[in-house]
């Protein structure tokens, strides 16, 4: 699926795998990525049905939350192990 292959969407679809339910800023100070980055990567998210956004209108400020879909927690799935190979990758090409 080209969506969750984007820069950055692996990421935070496995972020929300770890933690669950995230703000915006959480993910934002995950990542470290702008403010602009981060929405427009949690919109086309969204738009493909892999991550839910939820208003708390009771908070101030009003925060948006963020947690996978039933569609999101099938690719993370496929993901989670993706993601293992590649830290594995990247330590042992430090030790070496």
């Amino acid at each position: 699926m080209r969506p969750v292959l984007l820069r950055w969407t692996p990421g935070i679809v496995y972020a929300l795998y770890l933690r669950g339910r995230m703000c915006s800023n959480e993910l934002k100070m995950a990542f470290g990525v702008s403010s602009q980055v981060l929405s427009d990567k949690l919109k086309f998210l969204e738009k493909y049905g892999i991550v839910f956004k939820e208003i708390d209108l009771t908070s101030r400020p009003i925060r948006a939350y963020y947690s996978l879909t039933d569609l999101g927690k099938e690719i993370e799935l496929v993901l989670v192990p993706l993601l293992v190979v590649i830290k594995e990758i990247c330590i042992r090409r430090k030790v070496s």
